[in-house]
């Protein structure tokens, strides 16, 4: 039930670590590729053309790829709890929402041509690690084990370049299908220090045509301070990265460019080095793996039948809370695994330039001594067979000098990222970067570029002016709001909202980031979220038949989620914020949790929220309790002892981040994700226009939903991503014109020329600085001539034909000058109507 086979005969299996035992990185790696290599061999005995129980249909060709030894197999591991960056708690840093560009094939009778469309998407880290695994790791051989995380956004390719990996020399050559080696890319050292870091004995060129080739690695550091990687020299650690072999600019003379080679986490183990992984699940860590517990549980309580009885009595036992051995078999699970890192207890126990065999007695000794008490430990005979047996691999890397490395592990990490990182080379306002180092900006935007990120998808926003809000990023949102109140500041991060107020003013401020609100409401109000915060609204799941009921995580975006003591809160000075509300510390912490442990990972201050609704207003849910989180900002001398904001948050129930991942429904929040109906709101936009002008409606035909996501839009893509909007639009006036024309309603048609002249020099001139101007544009007198041409006096179905032909040419190249000079006619058309 958790296997699916895609057409192209990729066996994808969602996974976890059995029985909810914490089993690490290198553990999850081994009980992961069990699973896999059971779940292959279990499609190999299904006969071609059938189906298995699951549904799962084995085509013959397939079959044939099948066959020949164990699977290749990519492992992405999702990463830990989430527990610095709390937005993405619910369903993890590996499904981080990120808005990107993708290419879509046209079809044509069933079969594809050559014609691509570029949309928008909103993608994951996860997707976008194993969509560039696969374009570099073309030719791996077959039965090799990849594994990688996927909390980290990676990037190999620069513009000018498309290599793969260079497995040529290692096919067919037993000594070569040994290695194992990591992949790495060059970061700065502040970035390195805080993981692991590779030291070569050549560093690549990116001026080499040749693929990446793979080379011994000198030495491994984990987590290495600055000074350190600065002092090894013989080979030297870091070096300087020069402009022209990156995207952006650096100064070699400047240490903020000084470079170390970063592991990205990913790890390859080739076919034989990938058989020592495969004979450890069997036996000696067997206890890693969902198969071996079992059985070793089963051993435990004297069931020692082979086969589909004692699997049956195990599934019986397991269905039971305690057995005759007073432990059922998760508990059991729990002290029976071994928790393996696969970077500081796998890599480590492996051959590199600065170890040797000849010490192996030593090193061995120093290996157990870190992860065994002493010689009585109960898994000193599982740590000694893995360095026995790791240690005969060598570990070998493959450098990477055009790739990049992206880890977002806070909430500020993110959030900058998807401005900044969408902003690509336009002048971006400061107040979106929180780490203004010029360097690091021009890292954020490159990479950023790489993947295709974009500052809007699948997002709907009307009444929102577009100055500030262009510099925001929105995706699978709606926004909606009438207020001339209504703003979203610069630097701000909406995503999965659902925000439909028409009479209600809706305030963002600078730099904040919101995550599924919801609110559907014609009632009045107002929502003010305070420059820097963050908040995020989750489903809790349903007990007694209750109502809905939502948990609300407000916090500030640079706020330290585990640091202690706690020097911030809701973005202020935390003893500021006590003084002022006149809080205390047990309003805050339970009382058994000690003043050392007191951080905001276990502060009770989410407010549960109930979803409600009013006949005739919609539904939503009562976020007024931010009212005295506005007073903070706002009224910096006010005593707020008695605002009935914060007499409305005392009063509701609260959990602590900490309690959050247990209590809310992760089902329900993906539906919702799922549901946004931003589309929707457009084709109902568009619909709304039509009626106004067919039955002379005086309301203003308001396009201000095509501005927004033209003017977020980068110059590098903004004509590809709005165009199909602003044709869905035109098409729209296009409609009603040749309906009025039609039935002679001409004074119809003529507020139909005047609304596209309006909508298209606004599109130009609220823009200008975006508008991309093809080297292959319409010519100004060649235009004229066609403008020209247009016989106002016998306006009829052909002449708006001619005015629409010349639309298409001068839209070809979106360049502002002639779309001008086409409103022009558009006004003389309007004219012509009116008379």
């Amino acid at each position: 039930e958790n296997a699916m086979l895609a057409s192209d005969g990729t066996i994808f299996i969602s996974s976890c670590d059995p029985y909810g035992a914490r089993m690490g990185s290198g553990g999850g790696t081994i009980a992961a590729m069990a699973e896999a290599d059971e779940v292959y061999s279990q499609l190999m005995a299904v006969p071609p053309h059938r189906c298995n129980g699951d549904g799962i249909t084995i085509n013959e060709q397939y079959k044939e790829q099948m066959t020949g030894g164990p699977p290749t197999v990519l492992i992405c591991h999702a990463g830990g709890e989430s527990s610095r960056c709390p937005t993405q708690i619910t369903l993890g840093k590996a499904w981080t929402s990120l808005p990107v560009i993708q290419r879509e094939l046209s079809c044509a009778n069933g079969a594809n041509v050559s014609k691509t469309g570029i949309v928008t998407d909103v993608s994951n880290p996860t997707s976008l690690l194993i969509s560039a695994l696969s374009e570099i790791f073309v030719g791996v051989p077959k039965g090799s084990v990849v594994v990688a995380a996927s909390d980290v956004l990676l990037s190999f390719h620069s513009s000018s370049t498309s290599k793969t990996i260079d497995f040529q020399n290692i096919a067919g050559d037993e000594e070569g299908l040994k290695k194992v080696f990591g992949l790495a890319v060059p970061a700065p050292l502040e970035t390195a220090k805080n993981h692991g870091v590779f030291v070569l004995e050549k560093s690549p060129s990116t001026s080499e045509s040749k693929n990446w080739g793979i080379q011994y690695t000198s030495k491994v550091l984990q987590k290495p301070p600055v000074n350190e990687m600065k002092a090894i020299k013989n080979p030297p650690c870091v070096f300087h990265h020069f402009a022209k072999t990156q995207e952006y600019e650096s100064d070699a003379n400047n240490s903020e460019d000084l470079m170390a080679w970063i592991d990205t986490g990913v790890v390859t183990f080739l076919p034989h080095a990938a058989k020592v992984l495969r004979e450890s699940a069997l036996i000696q860590l067997r206890c890693c793996t969902s198969r071996g517990l079992e059985d070793m549980y089963s051993e435990r309580n004297n069931f020692v039948e082979l086969g589909i009885e004692k699997r049956q009595k195990v599934s019986h036992l397991e269905s039971h809370e305690q057995t005759v051995s007073g432990q059922s078999l998760g508990e059991f699970a729990q002290t029976a695994t071994l928790k393996i890192d696969l970077y500081s207890d796998m890599l480590q126990a492996m051959q590199t330039g600065s170890t040797s065999l000849n010490h192996f007695d030593s090193s061995l000794r120093r290996y157990l001594e870190k992860r065994c008490v002493d010689d009585a430990s109960e898994n000193k005979a599982q740590w000694q067979w893995l360095f026995s047996e790791f240690s005969k691999l060598k570990l070998f890397t493959c450098a990477i000098p055009t790739g990049s490395f992206f880890h977002l592990g806070t909430t500020w990490e993110l959030a900058d990222f998807l401005t900044i990182g969408a902003s690509h080379f336009e002048e971006v306002p400061e107040i979106a970067l929180r780490n203004d180092t010029s360097s690091h900006k021009q890292r954020m935007r490159s990479f950023g570029n790489s993947i295709g990120l974009v500052r809007r998808s699948g997002t709907f926003i009307s009444g929102f002016p577009t100055e500030t809000s262009r510099y925001s990023t929105a995706l699978n949102s709606v926004l909606v709001s009438k207020s001339t109140g209504s703003a979203i500041g610069e630097g701000s991060v909406i995503e999965h909202s659902f925000m439909n107020c028409p009479n209600s003013t809706i305030e963002i401020g600078e730099r904040c980031l919101l995550s599924g609100i919801r609110m559907n409401f014609n009632g009045c109000s107002s929502i003010h979220i305070p420059s820097g915060l963050c908040l995020q609204m989750l489903p809790l799941k349903k007990s007694n038949g209750k109502k809905k009921s939502y948990i609300c995580i407000c916090l500030g975006v640079d706020d330290p989620i585990k640091d202690v003591p706690v020097k911030t809160i809701f973005g202020m000075d935390f003893q500021c914020v006590l003084q002022r509300s006149g809080l205390t510390e047990s309003d805050i912490w339970d009382e058994i949790i000690p003043s050392s442990r007191r951080m905001l990972w276990n502060a009770k201050i989410h407010p549960i929220l109930h979803h409600s609704s009013s006949k005739g207003d919609g539904s939503h849910v009562d976020l007024t309790y931010l009212n005295w989180i506005h007073e903070l900002y706002t009224q910096n001398d006010i005593d707020l002892k008695s605002s009935s904001g914060l007499k409305h948050w005392k009063s509701l129930r609260k959990l602590s981040i900490s309690e959050i991942r247990e209590n809310v429904d992760a089902s329900a929040e993906a539906l919702h994700r799922r549901s946004i109906p931003s589309g929707k709101f457009v084709e109902s936009r568009l619909s709304e226009i039509s009626e106004i002008l067919m039955n002379r409606k005086h309301e203003p035909c308001n396009f201000d939903f095509v501005f927004d996501l033209v003017s977020s839009s980068s110059s590098e893509n903004m004509s590809s991503i709005s165009r199909p909007l602003v044709s869905q639009s035109l098409k729209t006036l296009d409609s009603v014109a040749f309906k009025a024309i039609k039935e002679k309603s001409y004074d119809i048609a003529g507020r139909v020329f005047m609304t596209m002249s309006l909508m298209l020099s606004d599109l130009a001139q609220s823009v200008p600085t975006i508008i991309c101007i093809d080297k292959k544009q319409s010519n100004k007198n060649e235009l004229l001539k066609l403008s020209s041409d247009i016989n106002m006096e016998s306006f009829d179905l052909s002449t708006l034909e001619l005015i629409v032909s010349v639309r298409k040419k001068v839209l070809i190249s979106y360049n502002a000058q002639s779309i001008f000079c086409f409103c022009k006619v558009l006004e003389k058309a309007s004219s012509a109507m009116t008379k």
